[in-house]
């Protein structure tokens, strides 16, 4: 058995549960650099702190992600569609607004429009979270 560092670490989204990760560091990698890091914790720990936070600040609120927007669910037969093709169109109407979702979960109510040549959503209003809390 090696001997390790753990760093936990919580993150919190807003309406979201709070979710706990650790990073492990098996010992022996840390030991070629052992003095580096033992004069950074004892010289510059409160400087060092802050910078760190917000460089994992800015690495969190720097994550890509992909957001759906649902535009409808049009109907149609299994007939019709077997024998569609390249080209058939399917009708349908268009919500007054769309559900904005990251992951699944829905996060905005947004309205539909256009900025120049692209579709885009305009957010109105944030989702609330209809998770259930633990009591």
């Amino acid at each position: 058995d090696d001997t390790v560092i753990v760093c936990s670490f919580m993150v919190q989204m807003p309406s979201h549960d709070p979710v706990s990760f650790d990073i492990v560091y098996p010992l022996q990698t840390l030991k070629p650099i052992s003095s580096q890091l033992r004069s950074r914790v004892q010289n510059e720990y409160a400087v060092d702190d802050r910078t760190w936070k917000e460089r994992l600040q800015n690495a969190v609120l720097s994550i890509p992600l992909t957001l759906s927007a649902e535009l409808g669910r049009p109907k149609t037969t299994l007939g019709k569609l077997w024998n569609s093709k390249v080209g058939d169109t399917f009708t349908m109407a268009l919500p007054e607004s769309v559900l904005i979702k990251i992951a699944g979960q829905s996060v905005f109510r947004a309205d539909v429009g256009k900025v120049g040549p692209n579709a885009a959503v305009s957010m109105k209003n944030r989702v609330k979270d209809n998770r259930k809390k633990d009591v």
